[in-house]
């Protein structure tokens, strides 16, 4: 029986959010309708929501504690997907400490479609990435 370790689920939770959340939430959210959303409320350069808070304190939790298991267990290769997280961190940073910044390369992507396509599709490649990760490596 294969063992599911910490690492090829948050491999594979982050990955297959990663590949579907863009077609979901266009396709359950109303396509504009969510884009607008996300314009208006969620990334609104003139005020910091409170779920930024959460979200940073969350992922700070789970960077933590992924290069603890890093350390703490003998899972080969381990250290990349901890990697991978706290480069990602960085993001969270910034929409914790410069939130106007990210708010504002928020609304600059979404209203443009090539920065817009650009960008799904990066995300989507790194999705495709973590899910062969998890299931190559972990």
């Amino acid at each position: 029986m294969e063992t599911w370790t910490y690492f090829r689920i948050i491999a594979l939770i982050w990955g297959l959010a990663a590949v579907i959340t863009k077609p979901v939430l266009f396709w359950v959210g109303g396509g504009n309708r969510w884009r607008d959303w996300l314009l208006r409320v969620a990334y609104n350069p003139e005020r910091r929501p409170k779920w930024v808070y959460w979200a940073a304190f969350f992922a700070a939790t789970l960077v933590a504690f992924t290069w603890f298991q890093v350390i703490a267990t003998s899972i080969s290769h381990g250290w990349i997907l901890a990697a991978v997280m706290t480069l990602a961190f960085g993001k969270i940073v910034t929409l914790l400490f410069d939130y106007p910044r990210f708010a504002n390369f928020v609304q600059e992507t979404l209203t443009h479609p090539q920065k817009e396509n650009r960008m799904v599709m990066v995300v989507s490649i790194m999705g495709v990435v973590l899910i062969l990760l998890a299931f190559l490596i972990y």
